[in-house]
């Protein structure tokens, strides 16, 4: 037995709002869920061939933005995790495997034998090793570029591939795939094929067959799945749609896409903060939609989906999709899908599903679900928000600023959302520039514009939603980290403001830079620029004198990411 401390019934687990589910993992009909249950980081784990869920007495590393609750199935009632402690750890028995006082992330087990491949990143560099359950190491593998993550078996466990990325790059502007013969050389393979479309490259995953190497590029704008052809070098877009499929890199384990055939795969389509979960085949020029819901952490084995699903009315949930039906081995097996006519794929029926584990909603009676704002800006980029409305009419308007600032406010479960439509207030959450989700451009058109022009993004914004929400007692902007910045950068310039609410705000961008995790540490040059008098001239430190409305800012140290200044 693994040291199961509660046995859930074969309905699925429910679990309370306070608890976080983080990653999922399956192999070998061995699920895994990393998740923080009553404050403290545990397994939940079902068994192969078995229904319920078990939440497991393991001493799991927290759970947490930049690494925590790695876990991977290894071999026959046996899971590699990686301890509190950073090390690598097997159970059950809770044996250490491997550690060095570092801590591990991105742990995944071969397909073939018993080999595990994982990153240290030790806050000055980042690498990526294999060991065995001897604990001979094999490595370190890309070891000559800044930052690694997200390592990845070829079904015969000959190769691995590797997100990478160098200063001063962030890995959604510039990041390339390194795919790595393993078996040819035990001490330090080397990278056999570097996949470079100057671009942001991400999330590989071997197609089934294993000569064809999948990962989402946004090469096209759009971010979507190619293909990495092993004997040719070919690179090609695979998977067409109307959306992105992938959000930015912004630590490890993202999910957002699995391959499940030669011709098919699925994916979270974006579809102006809503999304859904799509089935896309080669040769449709739209993915057609499974199961509406913001779905993360999306994990495929022999048939079936699992991913984390989630949505205004909806508290986040695992959710176990059957698509064994669905597949086509090839283009050849699923002609019905090759061809598209004016009004797009004829949509299938849901696939078989069912919760596996549930989150307790506080307050099941409240259902509002956004509408899609749309607006220009002064510079002609087409941007769009969502805004919930209270049912009986809106006292007070608070605009919700997303952090990053690449990052994207999606229709996902929001407590604090869901209290300020309960006291009538109405919510607006708009995608400004620098937002995800709909293609590079937008993405990209925070380059330089940091705390200046994102500002007219939320007036304006405001402005468009205020026609729709009507008079109000109040308006108010609330963000974090660089939402927060934007936050009170508003508090000094925009004149109708009532109040300000920053949580973990960016305050002095250039102190910042100094204090943050080295992922982050050259994002502002990126952003604003590199001269110390711009810098200070976005940071809402220089304007303190002009602010003139109440303000409410929190912090939670440590916040290492967003010191606070």
């Amino acid at each position: 037995m693994l040291g199961y401390v509660v046995d859930a019934s074969s309905k699925g687990l429910t679990v309370s709002t306070e608890t976080m589910l983080a990653d999922v993992a399956a192999q070998g009909g061995a699920v895994l869920v990393a998740a923080t249950v009553d404050g403290v980081s545990r397994l939940l784990y079902q068994p192969p061939g078995t229904h319920g869920f078990q939440v497991l007495d393991t001493p799991v590393r927290k759970v947490g933005r930049y690494g925590g609750g790695f876990a991977t199935p290894s071999g026959p009632g046996e899971l590699a995790y990686v301890a509190r402690d950073g090390s690598i750890a097997m159970s059950p028995g809770g044996t250490s495997l491997w550690g060095d006082g570092s801590p591990v992330a991105c742990l995944v087990g071969s397909p073939v034998d018993d080999r595990l491949a994982f990153v240290v990143d030790d806050g000055e560099s980042a690498t990526c090793w294999i060991v065995d359950r001897a604990g001979e190491l094999t490595g370190p593998i890309a070891d000559d570029h800044d930052f690694v993550c997200d390592p990845v078996w070829s079904p015969d466990g000959r190769y691995l591939a590797v997100q990478v990325w160098d200063d001063p790059d962030m890995a959604f502007v510039y990041s390339k795939i390194l795919l790595v013969d393993v078996a040819a050389e035990r001490s330090t393979p080397k990278p056999v094929h570097v996949i470079d479309q100057g671009c942001s490259l991400s999330q590989p995953r071997f197609l089934p067959l294993g000569d064809r190497l999948g990962f989402l590029s946004d090469a096209s704008s759009m971010t979507l799945p190619w293909t990495f052809e092993l004997k040719t070098g070919c690179v090609a877009p695979w998977i067409l749609d109307v959306g992105d499929w992938g959000e930015p890199t912004q630590g490890f384990n993202q999910s957002d896409w699995m391959p499940i055939s030669e011709a098919q795969a699925v994916g979270c389509r974006n579809e102006a903060g809503f999304a859904a979960l799509v089935l896309g085949t080669v040769g449709s020029e739209r993915a057609v939609t499974l199961r509406h819901g913001v779905h993360t952490s999306i994990r495929y084995d022999d048939g079936v989906v699992w991913a984390l699903r989630q949505g205004a009315r909806t508290p986040p949930e695992l959710r176990r999709y059957d698509l064994s039906d669905r597949l086509a081995p090839s283009l050849a097996d699923n002609p019905t899908e090759s061809a598209v006519d004016a009004a797009g794929p004829k949509q299938p029926r849901r696939p078989p599903s069912e919760v596996l584990v549930a989150t307790a909603a506080e307050d099941p009676e409240l259902e509002v679900e956004p509408q899609v704002v749309q607006w220009v800006a002064s510079d002609g980029l087409e941007l769009d928000g969502l805004l919930y409305l209270p049912p009986d009419g809106a006292s007070v308007l608070v605009t919700k600023v997303h952090g990053g600032p690449v990052g994207q406010s999606r229709v996902c479960w929001d407590s604090r959302t869901r209290t300020y439509l309960d006291r009538g207030w109405a919510v607006f959450a708009p995608n400004i520039r620098g937002s995800s989700g709909s293609g590079r451009m937008r993405m990209s058109a925070i380059k330089g514009a940091w705390g200046r022009d994102d500002l007219d993004d939320v007036v304006a914004g405001i402005s468009a939603v205020r026609s729709v929400v009507g008079p109000v007692g109040g308006i108010f902007v609330e963000g974090s980290s660089s939402g927060g910045l934007v936050s009170l950068l508003l508090a000094s310039h925009m004149l109708d403001l009532d109040g300000v609410i920053a949580h973990f705000p960016v305050t002095d961008i250039a102190a910042t830079d100094e204090g943050t995790h080295r992922v982050e540490r050259h994002y502002s040059k990126w952003l604003v620029g590199d001269t110390a008098q711009e810098l200070m001239r976005r940071s809402p430190l220089a304007h303190t004198a002009t602010i003139a409305v109440p303000m409410i800012v929190t912090q939670e140290p440590p916040m290492w990411w967003c010191p606070w200044i």
